[in-house]
């Protein structure tokens, strides 16, 4: 693979970089044959003193959590039998009143369950300092269960970080474990997938992240702890935020869902069934792109640009990460970056959307948009 021309990739990164988008990337294309182009650029901060970003440089994931964390613990539970997509929220939460009770996990990871996209919980509640972790998250989840529905569930997708602290919430109630530390050990130790990370777990090294931008909220510059207000205020990671990862990590981990999907044996301890059940199934609300946990392109205007196929899995993270999946030509794509450095602006955001259409276009096009 040496003799493809990788050259507008690096141009439309330098030129991000040039023009502020953000200061550091990282990306790595591949097959089913292995790595085809890995690369890094810019630093860690907009001045020349800062560090260079390298393949060991840890990026806030953001909502990349959602599926290498949180869905992927749930499937292993219903590989083994103690967790099902047609399980009602009322299994878990006795509280739940009204039609929350009704809501089923297989909702709750395709964003259909009729749950408020998000809430600033730092406003809405007073939790005292000394708190754990669980108490924490006891008591966000029983405010998300008390709160009014945007909409009747399985009726429409509407991307909810609040399903996800839920389903956070789940796997602990089945496990025992807090949700890091089940996938950690179950999922991330037992496939050997290093550069994956979080806050007090898996040796999340400070020196080595790469700030996320000014918080507002915490008043002050973020190195080496999450971005998301919700996720820093349940003590640094939950069932929606919270994951850091290199480049080299989070490839190795999204090239072993792709195979795992194919039905090659790999490092993903999960059952090429099971993960056709959740990702390759139809969307659980018409119209919608969402599989369980995982997104899919839409018609139009889809992120991951106009030549990835429709049969491709993927995800986005509000700092500025995604990978995308094609499983028709057997290539993912992973790109990071710290978009919301040093703030996080309308403006930025908006340069975003349009620059993660063009780079996984020009990805796809790279090994071939046929």
């Amino acid at each position: 693979m040496t003799n493809i021309d990788f050259s507008a990739i690096d141009s439309l990164v330098i030129q991000a970089i040039d023009t502020g988008l953000f200061p550091g990337a990282a990306m790595a294309i591949g097959t089913e044959a292995g790595t085809a182009f890995r690369q890094c650029w810019g630093r860690r901060c907009f001045v020349p003193w800062s560090e260079k970003i390298g393949p060991g440089s840890l990026f806030d994931l953001a909502s990349l959590t959602k599926p290498l964390v949180t869905a992927v613990s749930c499937m292993l539970l219903v590989q083994h039998g103690e967790l099902s997509p047609e399980d009602r929220v009322s299994r878990f939460f006795t509280q739940a009143e009204g039609r929350i009770r009704e809501i089923t996990v297989g909702q709750l990871l395709s964003h259909s369950s009729g749950l408020r996209a998000h809430a600033r919980f730092h406003e809405l509640l007073t939790i005292p300092e000394h708190f754990t972790r669980e108490k924490r998250l006891d008591l966000v989840c029983g405010h998300i269960l008390s709160m009014p529905l945007a909409c009747e569930p399985g009726t429409r997708a509407i991307y909810s970080d609040l399903g996800y602290i839920l389903l956070g919430r789940i796997v602990q109630e089945i496990t025992g474990q807090h949700l890091f530390e089940f996938a950690g050990s179950e999922i991330l130790d037992k496939a050997a997938f290093p550069g994956i990370c979080w806050k007090g777990g898996r040796d999340l090294e400070q020196d080595a992240t790469v700030p996320s931008g000014f918080c507002s909220v915490r008043k002050r510059m973020l190195l080496g702890e999450v971005n998301d207000v919700n996720a820093w205020l349940l003590k640094g990671y939950a069932g929606h935020a919270g994951l850091f990862g290199s480049i080299e990590g989070v490839e190795r981990m999204v090239s072993a869902i792709m195979r795992s999907c194919t039905g090659e044996k790999g490092r993903l301890p999960i059952d090429t069934r099971v993960i056709r059940r959740f990702w390759q199934s139809r969307p659980m609300v018409p119209g919608s792109t969402w599989h369980l946990g995982m997104d899919s392109p839409s018609a139009s205007g889809s992120t991951a640009g106009r030549y990835f196929s429709m049969n491709s899995i993927g995800h986005l993270g509000y700092t500025g990460t995604s990978f995308w999946i094609d499983m028709d030509a057997g290539l993912y794509c992973v790109f990071l970056c710290n978009r919301t450095f040093p703030f996080d602006t309308a403006e930025s955001r908006s340069r975003m959307k349009k620059f993660r259409i063009l780079i996984h276009e020009c990805a796809r096009k790279s090994l071939g948009s046929n």
